[in-house]
C-alpha cells in the first residue's frame, strides 16, 4: 500500500459519524478504489485490514529500505576509511584493518537505518491514537486514500464535520 495515507475524524454523535461517511461515499462515488472509508463506533480496536497484496508491498519496502540504508551506509564507510587515513592515529592501523571495520561499521549503521526508516513511527502513533479516541468513547470515521484525486474531498469533509481531525501516513 506505499502512498497511502490514513485521514480519521473524530466525532461525538453515530449520527454526525454516519452523515460523515454518507458525505464521503457520496463525493467518492465516482472515484472507484480512490479510497476506503470505514466507522469505527466506540470501543472498537482499529483493526489494520490487510491482504496478501499488503504483505508482498510490505515485504519489498522492508528490502528497499535495507538495501538503501545498506548501500548508503557502506559507501559511508568507505568514505570513513579513505578519510581515516589521514589521521595520524588511525594511520598507524594496517590498510585492510582499517578498511575492513569501517565498511563493516557504516554497513550495520546502514541497515539499521534502512529499518528504523521501514518503521515509520508516525504510523504506530496513528494506532495508538485510534485506539485512545475508541476508549474514551468517540466515534471514528477512517479514511484510506490510495489516489490523490480523493484526498481533497476526504479532507474536506472532515474538516468540517469533525470534532478533531488528524493523520498519518499509512503503509
Amino acid at each position: 500500500m506505499n502512498g497511502q495515507r490514513m485521514y480519521v475524524g473524530v466525532y461525538e454523535t453515530a449520527a454526525r459519524a454516519h452523515d460523515a461517511l454518507r458525505r464521503i461515499q457520496s463525493d467518492l462515488a465516482r472515484l472507484p478504489q480512490a479510497a476506503r472509508v470505514e466507522l469505527l463506533s466506540p470501543g472498537r480496536a482499529p483493526q489494520r485490514l490487510e491482504d496478501a497484496s499488503d504483505h508482498r508491498e510490505a515485504a519489498a519496502s522492508l528490502v528497499r529500505c535495507h538495501l538503501v540504508g545498506g548501500g548508503l551506509g557502506l559507501v559511508a564507510g568507505m568514505l570513513l576509511a579513505a578519510l581515516a587515513r589521514n589521521n595520524a592515529v588511525l594511520a598507524n592501523l594496517p590498510p585492510a584493518s582499517l578498511w575492513t571495520a569501517s565498511i563493516w561499521f557504516g554497513l550495520a549503521l546502514g541497515l539499521m537505518a534502512g529499518g528504523a526508516w521501514f518503521l515509520r513511527p508516525r504510523a504506530g502513533l496513528l494506532w495508538s491514537r485510534m485506539r485512545d479516541e475508541s476508549r474514551a468513547g468517540h466515534w471514528q470515521v477512517v479514511a484510506t486514500i490510495s489516489q490523490p484525486s480523493a484526498l481533497l474531498p476526504v479532507q474536506a469533509v472532515l474538516r468540517a464535520t469533525a470534532r478533531d481531525t488528524f493523520t498519518a501516513p499509512g503503509r
